[in-house]
């Protein structure tokens, strides 16, 4: 082996190893800080949560907390032994600068994993798998099947032209700008800053507005309350 091919391998190996050990420092560190934020909890005794106030995570009914991610945390707390301190927010942006300042421990919201989001923060292993789907009126009230079925979208190149509102900072507007590429055409996208997905969907049943986007999950639950929309149409994929 010539001199020049040798300092070649011996650069290659130490390289190699840097990043071996580099990777090993940071996977010591992260359990480290875990520790460390886990011993911090038990010796405050609490554990500090921001979560959703909807009809599914978290909500009051007839003065009585409920709700799924509720459910979860109490029986979370009661395994590490510490109280649950609360506190409701539905601005997910909010929520993440919370959790950066050390202001809460987590973030229950029933959170679409994406690559940016994670690039924020670290996700636990994911509950449920869901899809996206379209909020549309189902016109009900008409006699003509033929004529329900063509008013309603069941293709996403149909989707041309359409205007479409939906939660600021959610995956829903991502998913659209995507398919506005893969129709090859316009989409009118109204981000609402103020509004959650489920007052968006009472909006579409009252006739305020024609769509919005939901998670299935979340949209089946909140269509036994209105029997004249319509949420048959994915827009995406499986997603954590």
């Amino acid at each position: 082996m010539t001199y020049r091919k040798f300092t070649k391998h011996l650069f290659i190996l130490t390289l190699c190893l840097s990043f071996l050990f580099s990777c090993k420092n940071e996977k010591t560190k992260a359990t480290h800080n875990d520790d460390n934020l886990l011993s911090k909890i038990k010796k405050r005794g609490t554990l500090v949560v921001t979560t959703n106030y909807n009809s599914i995570d978290y909500f009051i009914y007839k003065g009585t907390p409920m709700g799924f991610q509720l459910e979860l945390l109490k029986e979370f707390c009661n395994h590490l032994g510490v109280k649950l301190e609360l506190k409701i927010s539905n601005n997910l942006a909010s929520n993440i600068s919370l959790l950066a300042l050390e202001k809460c421990d987590l973030i229950a919201h029933n959170i679409t994993v994406t690559r940016d989001r994670r690039k924020l923060i670290n996700f636990t292993t994911p509950l449920m798998q869901t899809r996206q789907v379209l909020i549309q009126r189902n016109p009900y009230k008409l006699q003509d099947a033929c004529i329900k079925k063509t008013l309603l979208i069941r293709n996403l190149l149909n989707l041309s032209g359409k205007t479409i509102h939906v939660q600021k900072n959610s995956v829903h507007y991502d998913r659209l700008l995507n398919i506005q590429n893969e129709i090859g055409d316009s989409i009118h996208i109204v981000v609402v800053d103020t509004l959650e997905t489920e007052q968006l969907m009472e909006l579409v049943a009252n006739g305020t507005i024609d769509y919005t986007i939901a998670d299935e999950n979340f949209a089946l639950v909140n269509k036994s309350y209105y029997n004249n929309i319509d949420i048959q149409t994915p827009v995406s994929f499986l997603q954590n």
